[in-house]
Protein backbone atom coordinates (compact mmCIF):
# COMPACT_ATOMS: atom_id res chain seq x y z
CA UNK A 1 0.00 0.00 0.00
CA UNK A 2 2.63 2.10 1.02
CA UNK A 3 5.20 1.67 -2.75
CA UNK A 4 1.22 2.24 -4.40
CA UNK A 5 0.49 6.00 -2.43
CA UNK A 6 4.38 6.48 -3.49
CA UNK A 7 3.79 5.85 -6.85
CA UNK A 8 0.62 7.54 -7.27
CA UNK A 9 1.54 10.88 -5.74
CA UNK A 10 4.80 11.01 -8.00
CA UNK A 11 2.47 10.59 -10.77
CA UNK A 12 0.18 13.85 -9.60
CA UNK A 13 3.69 15.45 -9.36
CA UNK A 14 3.69 15.29 -13.53
CA UNK A 15 0.18 16.84 -13.54
CA UNK A 16 -0.48 20.35 -14.58
CA UNK A 17 -2.12 23.17 -11.62
CA UNK A 18 -5.87 22.06 -10.82
CA UNK A 19 -8.38 24.66 -10.84
CA UNK A 20 -11.55 23.83 -9.06
CA UNK A 21 -14.62 26.44 -8.26
CA UNK A 22 -12.09 29.35 -9.30
CA UNK A 23 -9.18 27.95 -6.96
CA UNK A 24 -6.13 26.77 -7.41
CA UNK A 25 -5.24 24.01 -5.75
CA UNK A 26 -1.21 23.24 -4.39
CA UNK A 27 0.17 21.20 -6.64
CA UNK A 28 1.96 18.12 -5.59
CA UNK A 29 5.44 17.67 -5.10
CA UNK A 30 7.31 14.93 -3.12
CA UNK A 31 10.81 16.64 -3.85
CA UNK A 32 10.00 20.30 -3.17
CA UNK A 33 12.33 20.26 -0.43
CA UNK A 34 15.08 19.52 -2.76
CA UNK A 35 14.42 21.80 -5.48
CA UNK A 36 15.38 25.76 -4.77
CA UNK A 37 13.35 27.79 -6.95
CA UNK A 38 15.12 30.01 -9.34
CA UNK A 39 13.09 32.97 -7.69
CA UNK A 40 13.20 32.21 -4.30
CA UNK A 41 14.19 34.85 -1.92
CA UNK A 42 17.87 34.24 -0.05
CA UNK A 43 17.83 33.00 3.85
CA UNK A 44 17.39 35.74 5.82
CA UNK A 45 19.84 37.38 8.50
CA UNK A 46 19.36 35.76 12.02
CA UNK A 47 17.79 38.79 14.01
CA UNK A 48 19.87 40.15 16.94
CA UNK A 49 18.65 41.99 19.61
CA UNK A 50 19.53 45.84 19.40
CA UNK A 51 21.48 46.77 21.99
CA UNK A 52 20.07 48.67 24.56
CA UNK A 53 20.42 52.82 24.42
CA UNK A 54 22.87 54.01 26.83
CA UNK A 55 20.20 57.49 28.59
CA UNK A 56 22.45 60.98 28.30
CA UNK A 57 24.45 61.38 31.91
CA UNK A 58 21.65 63.53 34.12
CA UNK A 59 23.81 66.29 36.49
CA UNK A 60 22.57 65.67 40.20
CA UNK A 61 22.99 68.15 43.08
CA UNK A 62 22.68 67.59 46.70
CA UNK A 63 20.42 68.74 48.89
CA UNK A 64 20.92 71.87 50.70
CA UNK A 65 23.58 73.10 47.63
CA UNK A 66 21.98 75.99 45.40
CA UNK A 67 24.18 74.32 41.92
CA UNK A 68 25.40 76.73 39.40
CA UNK A 69 23.52 76.81 35.82
CA UNK A 70 25.88 76.06 32.77
CA UNK A 71 24.12 77.11 30.05
CA UNK A 72 27.56 76.72 27.79
CA UNK A 73 27.85 74.06 25.13
CA UNK A 74 31.51 74.16 25.03
CA UNK A 75 34.48 75.96 26.97
CA UNK A 76 33.06 79.73 27.82
CA UNK A 77 31.30 78.12 31.16
CA UNK A 78 32.71 76.10 34.19
CA UNK A 79 34.42 73.25 31.65
CA UNK A 80 37.70 74.71 31.91
CA UNK A 81 37.57 74.86 35.65
CA UNK A 82 36.97 71.38 36.04
CA UNK A 83 39.30 70.25 33.29
CA UNK A 84 42.02 72.10 35.29
CA UNK A 85 41.39 70.75 38.77
CA UNK A 86 41.03 67.69 37.45
CA UNK A 87 44.58 67.74 35.84
CA UNK A 88 45.92 69.98 38.56
CA UNK A 89 49.31 67.83 39.21
CA UNK A 90 49.85 67.81 35.68
CA UNK A 91 49.24 71.54 34.49
CA UNK A 92 52.86 72.48 35.08
CA UNK A 93 51.36 75.88 37.02
CA UNK A 94 48.18 76.30 39.72
CA UNK A 95 44.65 76.50 38.58
CA UNK A 96 43.77 80.31 38.75
CA UNK A 97 40.53 81.56 39.30
CA UNK A 98 39.78 85.65 39.23
CA UNK A 99 37.02 87.08 41.19
CA UNK A 100 36.00 90.14 39.98
CA UNK A 101 33.42 92.36 41.62
CA UNK A 102 32.65 95.64 43.22
CA UNK A 103 32.88 96.44 47.49
CA UNK A 104 30.95 93.31 47.95
CA UNK A 105 33.88 91.59 47.84
CA UNK A 106 36.02 94.21 48.46
CA UNK A 107 39.38 93.50 51.63
CA UNK A 108 39.13 90.52 49.54
CA UNK A 109 35.84 89.73 51.73
CA UNK A 110 34.42 86.32 50.38
CA UNK A 111 36.93 85.48 47.82
CA UNK A 112 39.80 84.71 50.90
CA UNK A 113 37.32 82.17 52.42
CA UNK A 114 36.92 80.84 49.03
CA UNK A 115 40.56 80.47 48.19
CA UNK A 116 40.78 78.67 51.39
CA UNK A 117 38.37 76.58 50.98
CA UNK A 118 39.76 75.74 47.53
CA UNK A 119 43.05 75.24 48.57
CA UNK A 120 42.78 73.06 51.38
CA UNK A 121 40.84 70.85 49.44
CA UNK A 122 42.81 70.59 45.84
CA UNK A 123 46.17 72.00 47.02
CA UNK A 124 48.02 74.94 46.76
CA UNK A 125 49.17 78.59 48.97
CA UNK A 126 49.14 82.35 48.38
CA UNK A 127 47.32 84.85 48.29
CA UNK A 128 47.63 85.85 44.93
CA UNK A 129 47.93 88.98 42.80
CA UNK A 130 47.94 91.99 44.59
CA UNK A 131 47.57 95.38 43.59
CA UNK A 132 51.00 97.71 43.62
CA UNK A 133 48.92 99.65 46.33
CA UNK A 134 45.66 99.87 47.68
CA UNK A 135 43.50 102.56 49.93
CA UNK A 136 42.40 99.56 52.29
CA UNK A 137 45.44 97.31 53.01
CA UNK A 138 45.35 97.78 56.60
CA UNK A 139 41.40 96.42 56.21
CA UNK A 140 42.53 93.92 54.24
CA UNK A 141 43.17 90.49 56.27
CA UNK A 142 44.46 88.07 54.20
CA UNK A 143 48.01 89.92 53.15
CA UNK A 144 49.98 92.33 54.81
CA UNK A 145 50.71 95.23 52.10
CA UNK A 146 53.31 97.99 52.36
CA UNK A 147 54.23 100.02 49.15
CA UNK A 148 55.28 103.55 48.57
CA UNK A 149 55.56 105.82 44.88
CA UNK A 150 52.36 104.66 43.50
CA UNK A 151 49.76 106.47 41.74
CA UNK A 152 46.34 104.81 41.15
CA UNK A 153 44.27 104.69 37.74
CA UNK A 154 41.21 102.88 37.91
CA UNK A 155 37.63 102.79 35.63
CA UNK A 156 35.88 103.95 38.96
CA UNK A 157 37.56 107.20 38.64
CA UNK A 158 37.34 108.20 35.02
CA UNK A 159 39.98 111.15 35.42
CA UNK A 160 43.86 110.16 34.93
CA UNK A 161 42.72 106.51 33.77
CA UNK A 162 43.34 105.28 30.16
CA UNK A 163 41.57 101.62 29.59
CA UNK A 164 43.43 101.16 26.68
CA UNK A 165 46.33 100.82 29.59
CA UNK A 166 44.37 98.22 31.98
CA UNK A 167 44.15 94.83 32.80
CA UNK A 168 40.75 92.57 33.28
CA UNK A 169 40.72 94.24 37.22
CA UNK A 170 40.01 97.87 35.95
CA UNK A 171 43.18 99.18 37.66
CA UNK A 172 46.83 100.15 36.79
CA UNK A 173 49.55 101.97 38.33
CA UNK A 174 52.25 104.01 37.23
CA UNK A 175 55.28 105.22 39.34
CA UNK A 176 57.95 107.74 39.99
CA UNK A 177 61.59 106.35 40.35
CA UNK A 178 62.09 103.89 43.14
CA UNK A 179 58.89 102.43 44.13
CA UNK A 180 58.63 99.70 45.68
CA UNK A 181 55.77 97.30 47.07
CA UNK A 182 56.32 94.47 50.04
CA UNK A 183 53.85 91.64 50.55
CA UNK A 184 54.27 89.46 53.31
CA UNK A 185 52.32 86.20 54.26
CA UNK A 186 50.01 86.28 57.33
CA UNK A 187 48.79 83.24 59.19
CA UNK A 188 46.08 84.69 61.81
CA UNK A 189 42.68 84.75 59.54
CA UNK A 190 43.13 82.37 56.59
CA UNK A 191 44.94 79.36 56.08
CA UNK A 192 47.44 78.55 53.68
CA UNK A 193 48.62 82.24 53.29
CA UNK A 194 51.61 82.55 55.34
CA UNK A 195 53.81 81.06 52.38
CA UNK A 196 53.90 80.54 49.40
CA UNK A 197 56.31 78.98 46.19
CA UNK A 198 56.51 81.56 43.42
CA UNK A 199 56.14 85.26 43.30
CA UNK A 200 55.76 87.57 39.81
CA UNK A 201 55.23 91.10 39.54
CA UNK A 202 53.63 92.23 36.13
CA UNK A 203 54.29 95.03 34.17
CA UNK A 204 54.55 97.38 31.08
CA UNK A 205 58.16 99.43 30.71
CA UNK A 206 58.95 101.36 27.20
CA UNK A 207 62.34 101.93 28.09
CA UNK A 208 65.30 99.97 29.67
CA UNK A 209 64.46 99.35 33.58
CA UNK A 210 65.58 97.58 36.96
CA UNK A 211 63.88 95.67 38.98
CA UNK A 212 64.73 94.46 42.07
CA UNK A 213 63.53 91.63 44.06
CA UNK A 214 63.78 90.45 47.77
CA UNK A 215 62.82 87.23 49.19
CA UNK A 216 62.26 86.33 53.22
CA UNK A 217 64.26 89.75 53.60
CA UNK A 218 67.10 88.55 52.35
CA UNK A 219 69.71 89.14 49.29
CA UNK A 220 68.77 91.28 46.30
CA UNK A 221 67.81 89.77 43.10
CA UNK A 222 68.50 92.57 40.18
CA UNK A 223 66.58 91.70 37.10
CA UNK A 224 67.80 94.52 33.89
CA UNK A 225 64.70 94.44 32.01
CA UNK A 226 65.01 95.53 28.07
CA UNK A 227 61.87 98.62 27.11
CA UNK A 228 59.44 96.81 25.40
CA UNK A 229 55.57 97.81 24.40
CA UNK A 230 54.64 94.18 25.58
CA UNK A 231 53.57 93.34 28.91
CA UNK A 232 56.10 91.31 30.98
CA UNK A 233 56.74 89.19 34.03
CA UNK A 234 59.47 88.67 36.16
CA UNK A 235 59.03 85.39 38.30
CA UNK A 236 61.26 84.21 41.97
CA UNK A 237 60.71 80.82 43.53
CA UNK A 238 61.11 79.97 46.73
CA UNK A 239 59.78 79.08 50.45
CA UNK A 240 58.38 82.93 50.09
CA UNK A 241 57.02 84.22 53.21
CA UNK A 242 57.63 88.02 52.30
CA UNK A 243 59.03 89.43 49.08
CA UNK A 244 59.51 93.01 48.20
CA UNK A 245 60.08 94.55 44.76
CA UNK A 246 62.24 97.70 44.14
CA UNK A 247 61.57 99.75 40.66
CA UNK A 248 64.71 101.61 39.59
CA UNK A 249 62.80 103.93 36.94
CA UNK A 250 59.27 105.13 36.81
CA UNK A 251 57.72 107.53 34.01
CA UNK A 252 58.00 107.35 30.35
CA UNK A 253 55.08 104.97 30.27
CA UNK A 254 55.97 102.69 33.17
CA UNK A 255 52.96 100.96 34.06
CA UNK A 256 52.59 98.19 36.85
CA UNK A 257 49.57 95.91 37.10
CA UNK A 258 50.35 94.21 40.52
CA UNK A 259 52.02 91.62 42.37
CA UNK A 260 51.87 87.81 43.28
CA UNK A 261 52.06 85.09 46.12
CA UNK A 262 51.66 82.18 44.34
CA UNK A 263 51.68 78.39 44.49
CA UNK A 264 53.46 76.03 42.14
CA UNK A 265 50.61 74.02 41.91
CA UNK A 266 46.60 73.85 43.18
CA UNK A 267 44.40 76.37 43.17
CA UNK A 268 45.12 80.31 43.63
CA UNK A 269 42.32 82.90 43.83
CA UNK A 270 42.56 86.93 42.71
CA UNK A 271 40.63 89.06 44.21
CA UNK A 272 40.11 92.18 41.69
CA UNK A 273 37.67 94.43 43.85
CA UNK A 274 36.40 97.88 42.51
CA UNK A 275 34.13 99.92 44.37
CA UNK A 276 31.38 101.97 42.74
CA UNK A 277 32.10 99.59 39.58
CA UNK A 278 29.20 97.54 37.62
CA UNK A 279 31.73 95.30 35.16
CA UNK A 280 30.86 96.93 32.30
CA UNK A 281 34.65 98.43 32.11
CA UNK A 282 35.52 94.91 30.71
CA UNK A 283 34.50 96.13 27.17
CA UNK A 284 36.49 99.48 26.63
CA UNK A 285 39.78 97.72 27.29
CA UNK A 286 42.29 97.24 24.29
CA UNK A 287 42.16 93.37 23.10
CA UNK A 288 45.71 93.27 22.81
CA UNK A 289 45.84 94.00 26.34
CA UNK A 290 43.69 91.36 27.88
CA UNK A 291 45.55 88.80 25.63
CA UNK A 292 48.81 89.57 26.55
CA UNK A 293 47.93 89.10 30.32
CA UNK A 294 46.17 85.93 29.16
CA UNK A 295 49.31 84.65 28.11
CA UNK A 296 51.03 85.60 31.15
CA UNK A 297 48.56 84.64 33.77
CA UNK A 298 45.75 82.63 32.19
CA UNK A 299 42.54 82.23 34.29
CA UNK A 300 40.47 78.57 34.26
CA UNK A 301 37.71 80.72 35.30
CA UNK A 302 36.69 84.66 35.94
CA UNK A 303 33.88 85.21 38.27
CA UNK A 304 31.62 88.35 37.36
CA UNK A 305 29.70 89.37 40.88
CA UNK A 306 28.65 92.85 40.46
CA UNK A 307 25.21 94.24 40.79
CA UNK A 308 25.28 96.37 43.76
CA UNK A 309 25.85 99.76 42.24
CA UNK A 310 23.16 98.97 39.41
CA UNK A 311 20.40 98.15 41.64
CA UNK A 312 17.78 100.87 42.83
CA UNK A 313 13.97 101.25 44.06
CA UNK A 314 13.18 103.10 40.91
CA UNK A 315 13.89 100.95 38.21
CA UNK A 316 12.78 97.54 37.21
CA UNK A 317 14.24 96.94 33.81
CA UNK A 318 17.92 96.72 33.89
CA UNK A 319 17.97 95.02 29.64
CA UNK A 320 19.98 98.45 29.35
CA UNK A 321 22.66 96.95 31.89
CA UNK A 322 21.88 93.56 30.39
CA UNK A 323 23.33 94.73 26.75
CA UNK A 324 26.79 96.25 28.65
CA UNK A 325 27.60 93.22 30.86
CA UNK A 326 26.57 91.22 27.43
CA UNK A 327 29.57 93.31 25.81
CA UNK A 328 32.02 92.53 28.52
CA UNK A 329 31.80 88.90 28.78
CA UNK A 330 32.13 89.03 24.91
CA UNK A 331 34.97 90.73 25.57
CA UNK A 332 36.47 87.94 27.99
CA UNK A 333 35.18 85.50 25.42
CA UNK A 334 36.68 86.97 22.54
CA UNK A 335 40.17 87.74 24.01
CA UNK A 336 40.62 84.73 26.76
CA UNK A 337 38.99 82.23 24.63
CA UNK A 338 39.90 78.85 27.03
CA UNK A 339 38.71 80.97 30.18
CA UNK A 340 35.33 79.38 32.00
CA UNK A 341 32.76 82.53 32.89
CA UNK A 342 30.62 82.47 35.95
CA UNK A 343 28.10 85.43 36.57
CA UNK A 344 27.34 85.60 39.93
CA UNK A 345 23.38 87.06 40.26
CA UNK A 346 22.84 90.24 42.83
CA UNK A 347 22.59 89.03 46.44
CA UNK A 348 19.83 90.06 48.38
CA UNK A 349 19.80 94.09 49.53
CA UNK A 350 16.65 95.67 51.54
CA UNK A 351 15.61 98.90 52.18
CA UNK A 352 13.17 99.99 54.74
CA UNK A 353 9.33 100.21 52.91
CA UNK A 354 6.29 100.93 55.58
CA UNK A 355 8.35 100.24 58.45
CA UNK A 356 9.80 97.14 57.32
CA UNK A 357 12.88 96.11 56.11
CA UNK A 358 12.08 94.50 52.01
CA UNK A 359 13.90 93.17 49.79
CA UNK A 360 14.88 96.34 47.54
CA UNK A 361 12.16 96.97 45.00
CA UNK A 362 14.46 96.10 41.77
CA UNK A 363 16.34 93.38 42.85
CA UNK A 364 14.78 89.80 41.52
CA UNK A 365 14.52 91.89 38.28
CA UNK A 366 18.50 92.79 37.92
CA UNK A 367 19.27 89.29 39.05
CA UNK A 368 16.72 87.86 36.54
CA UNK A 369 18.74 90.05 34.05
CA UNK A 370 22.10 88.53 34.93
CA UNK A 371 20.67 85.14 34.74
CA UNK A 372 19.96 85.91 31.05
CA UNK A 373 22.53 87.56 30.07
CA UNK A 374 24.64 84.12 31.19
CA UNK A 375 22.06 82.45 28.87
CA UNK A 376 22.44 84.20 25.95
CA UNK A 377 26.00 84.60 26.28
CA UNK A 378 26.18 80.31 26.92
CA UNK A 379 28.66 81.16 30.28
CA UNK A 380 27.58 80.03 33.87
CA UNK A 381 25.47 81.45 36.49
CA UNK A 382 24.87 80.98 39.75
CA UNK A 383 22.28 82.30 41.84
CA UNK A 384 23.37 84.18 44.98
CA UNK A 385 20.47 85.57 46.05
CA UNK A 386 18.58 82.02 46.25
CA UNK A 387 21.62 80.60 47.72
CA UNK A 388 21.83 83.12 50.63
CA UNK A 389 17.88 82.85 51.38
CA UNK A 390 16.36 84.73 49.33
CA UNK A 391 13.84 87.86 50.69
CA UNK A 392 14.88 88.71 54.08
CA UNK A 393 18.48 86.57 54.21
CA UNK A 394 20.29 89.86 54.54
CA UNK A 395 18.71 91.43 57.63
CA UNK A 396 18.89 87.66 59.34
CA UNK A 397 22.58 88.63 58.38
CA UNK A 398 22.53 91.83 59.79
CA UNK A 399 20.31 90.99 62.95
CA UNK A 400 22.07 87.80 64.01
CA UNK A 401 24.42 87.44 66.91
CA UNK A 402 27.25 87.49 65.60
CA UNK A 403 26.35 90.06 62.95
CA UNK A 404 27.52 88.61 59.28
CA UNK A 405 26.02 92.00 57.31
CA UNK A 406 25.97 95.52 57.49
CA UNK A 407 23.31 98.28 58.80
CA UNK A 408 23.48 99.36 55.09
CA UNK A 409 21.56 95.76 54.41
CA UNK A 410 23.75 95.73 51.48
CA UNK A 411 27.30 94.75 52.10
CA UNK A 412 28.03 91.32 53.81
CA UNK A 413 31.53 91.61 56.77
CA UNK A 414 34.22 88.75 56.66
CA UNK A 415 31.83 86.71 58.91
CA UNK A 416 28.94 86.93 56.01
CA UNK A 417 31.64 86.48 53.83
CA UNK A 418 32.52 83.20 55.48
CA UNK A 419 29.22 82.00 55.24
CA UNK A 420 28.53 82.74 51.77
CA UNK A 421 31.99 81.28 50.49
CA UNK A 422 30.93 78.43 51.83
CA UNK A 423 28.26 78.36 49.36
CA UNK A 424 29.68 79.07 46.21
CA UNK A 425 32.14 76.40 47.12
CA UNK A 426 29.59 73.75 47.63
CA UNK A 427 28.37 74.63 43.65
CA UNK A 428 31.39 74.51 42.83
CA UNK A 429 32.75 71.30 44.32
CA UNK A 430 29.36 69.80 43.37
CA UNK A 431 29.97 70.65 39.82
CA UNK A 432 33.15 68.99 39.81
CA UNK A 433 31.72 66.16 41.36
CA UNK A 434 29.38 65.87 38.02
CA UNK A 435 31.88 66.61 35.93
CA UNK A 436 34.10 63.50 37.62
CA UNK A 437 31.20 61.19 37.22
CA UNK A 438 30.74 61.93 33.60
CA UNK A 439 33.91 61.12 32.95
CA UNK A 440 33.63 57.71 34.28
CA UNK A 441 29.81 57.33 32.74
CA UNK A 442 31.24 58.35 29.30
CA UNK A 443 34.38 55.58 29.90
CA UNK A 444 32.20 52.73 30.42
Amino acid sequence: MVVVAIAVLGAMSWLPEIEFSGISLRKVDLLSQLHKSPDAEPDAEPVVAAKPVKPAYVDTCRAGVECIDDYSTGRSGMIPLYEALHNRNNLGRPVRIAMLGDSYIEGDILSADLRQLLQEHFGGSGVGLVPMMSDIAGFRRSVRHYFDGWNTHTAATPSGYNPSQSIISGVYFTCNSNAYTDLRGQRKYYARLDTCSQSSVYFVSPVDNTITVSINGGERQTFEVSGSDEMQRITVDGKIGRVRYDVARGGNGVTFFGATMDPAQGVVVDNFSLRGCSGTHIAQLRESMLREFDRLRHYDLVILMYGLNVANDRQTNYSKYGRQLQKSVEQIKRCMPNTGILIVGVGDREQRVDGEMRTMRGIRELMAEQQNVASQQEVAFWNLYVAMGGSGSISKMVNGKPRKANLDYTHINFLGGRDLAELLFDAIDAGYDNYKRRLAYEAE
